[in-house]
């Protein structure tokens, strides 16, 4: 009775101890802003090579010793993709969607000693070892680029540890839960202290056009009074900046600024046509999603206006269209060159009322110059035509 009494205190002891070592050991988890006014931008999330640095890295540790082995990429993208979505800080979250402007790529290389496994010798009292839980820590070296498109604009490097316990207790999938918890943390509180995903370090990265400090627009036009400025992230989008007025509640106005999209931008005339063309069938796609019917443009007709005491030649166009329950609508558009530059003012009125005022209003507009990343874009596409002709 006694010897049974001792072995039940034991068989006891041992489950304790066991559940004890079970224990899921806690990840590094990085502090990050978690309240945030706006959500960051789509992001796609890819696995990716590793550099040849690392590469070399994780060769050296796999041949000091037959028991080092170097695991490439170990942990699946879709816990770092859970993990970014459960932050709820993304306005989408993707995984490998080439069509997302911002992706971030991670490579990890995960440097394991089998031998430092450590499995615990307390009171086995004939247990199966499978209820003894084997502990293995090893150090992950993780490589996390930032695209924006196919431009690589930043890189992170993290070394943190990856813990596994291997029992009848443990989920095998634990560890890599918590791992791509510790890392995206990590990732999280550097893409927000480096705003990373912003229009201004975009525009450092790529050298591109500054249109919250480069560009001049009026304070009012026609009466509707500056409202404010939205930059787009990319850089081909330019700016625009929206004029309202309280007594007109469903009109405004939208002045756009964006780069030509052209290699070479002489001839003036051809380039604001075929500008304006864009433009309709940009409204037309609009109209369509929106069950609007009946659009029709008018014929551009030519405007001048002045500008530094140059006259600058421009076109302008109304559309009409019937709205989805049968109002009647109005979009008249002005189009410009300015630099390297197109000038846009869009209202949601017709140009009998509007064309004057952008005449006045015309000269106290700034446009940036001609950026890096546009004089680059179109010398590589004058070595393209160059390469095609020869």
């Amino acid at each position: 009775m006694l010897n049974k009494l001792i072995q039940n205190l034991s068989i006891v002891s041992l489950i304790a101890i066991v559940a004890g070592c079970a224990t899921t050991h806690s990840p590094q988890i990085a502090v990050y802003n978690k309240k945030v006014d706006f959500q960051l931008p789509p992001i796609a999330v890819f696995a990716n090579q590793l550099s040849k640095d690392l590469q070399k890295n994780c060769q050296a540790f796999a041949d000091e010793s037959a028991l080092n082995y170097c695991r490439i990429n170990q942990v699946d993208t879709s816990h770092y993709t859970t993990q970014f979505t459960d932050s709820k800080l993304f306005s989408q979250v993707h995984e490998a969607n080439d069509s997302i402007e911002y992706s971030i790529a991670i490579a990890t290389a995960s440097l394991d000693n089998e031998s430092a496994g450590e499995i615990s010798q307390a009171a086995l009292s004939g247990l199966s070892l499978l209820l003894i839980p084997m502990t293995n820590e090893m150090n992950v070296q993780a490589q996390v680029s930032i695209y924006w498109r196919n431009l690589k604009i930043k890189q992170y490097d993290y070394d943190l540890p990856y813990v596994s316990q291997q029992s009848l207790f443990t989920d095998p999938k634990e560890a890599n839960t918590q791992f791509s918890k510790s890392l995206v943390s990590h990732i999280i509180k550097d893409l927000q202290q480096d705003n990373t995903l912003s229009n201004r370090y975009l525009t450092q990265v790529l050298k591109s056009s500054n249109y919250e400090e480069d560009l001049t627009v009026p304070q009012k036009i026609a009466g509707f009074d500056f409202m404010g400025q939205y930059i787009y992230n990319d850089p081909l989008l330019g700016s625009v900046s929206t004029y309202a007025n309280k007594d007109y509640h469903s009109d405004k106005i939208d002045l756009y600024v964006y780069p030509i999209r052209k290699v070479n931008f002489d001839g003036e005339s051809d380039l604001l046509a075929q500008e304006s063309k864009n433009i309709e069938n940009e409204f037309n796609s609009v109209a369509k999603q929106l069950e609007w019917t009946d659009v029709s443009f008018t014929a551009p007709k030519a405007l001048t206006v002045t500008h530094e005491q140059q006259k600058i030649s421009g076109l302008y166009f109304q559309g009409e269209y019937q709205q989805k329950l049968g109002e009647k609508g109005f979009t008249s558009i002005y189009l410009f060159k300015l630099k390297d530059k197109f000038v846009k003012f869009r209202a949601t009125f017709p140009e009998q009322f509007i064309t004057q005022p952008i005449s006045e209003v015309f000269s106290k507009i700034r446009v940036p110059d001609e950026s890096n990343f546009m004089k680059d874009l179109r010398a590589q596409g004058k070595k393209q035509q160059k390469n095609k002709d020869t």
